[in-house]
């Protein structure tokens, strides 16, 4: 009888999972993986008060090569709490604090901004800029 609640008391310990309540976390479980979104890497790009990652797109921002190669693919979207703001507002926030972080301006319109950087002798940005208002998006490239 001992025999067979010792071999018992193995089969169920063995088919117990380990971890102690401890389960390996899912990456999905919470929305999105976030490998792909280091912001710290782009202090040069704030982001505006009262704005917040948009859930439903795919965010994009990393640097390679010790950052000489950078995309920048951030949609945000206005918090429901956050000061009402037109497109033309945030795009002139954005005329001005971009350019004290050494991006030059080479295109405008009502709904966007092109700017450029010179990072290094053989490294130039391109940043698009779009704003409606409730909604701005981010769209970084190497320029040519």
């Amino acid at each position: 009888m001992k025999s067979i609640l010792v071999v018992g008391l193995v089969a169920v310990a063995l088919a117990v999972p380990t971890g102690c309540g401890k389960a390996k976390r899912d990456p999905m479980a919470n929305g999105r993986p976030v490998q792909g979104y280091n912001p710290e890497r782009f202090p040069d790009i704030p982001l505006p008060p009262g704005y917040a990652l948009d859930a439903d797109k795919d965010q994009l921002a990393v640097a390679v090569a010790d950052g000489l190669v950078r995309r920048y693919e951030v949609f945000l979207t206005q918090r429901r709490d956050a000061k009402s703001r037109t497109g033309g507002d945030l795009l002139a926030w954005y005329d001005q604090v971009l350019i004290s972080t050494g991006w030059t301006p080479v295109a405008a319109d009502d709904r966007s901004r092109t700017f450029t950087k010179v990072r290094s002798e053989h490294v130039k940005e391109q940043l698009l800029v779009r704003a409606s208002g409730r909604t701005v998006s981010f769209h970084l490239r190497p320029a040519g």
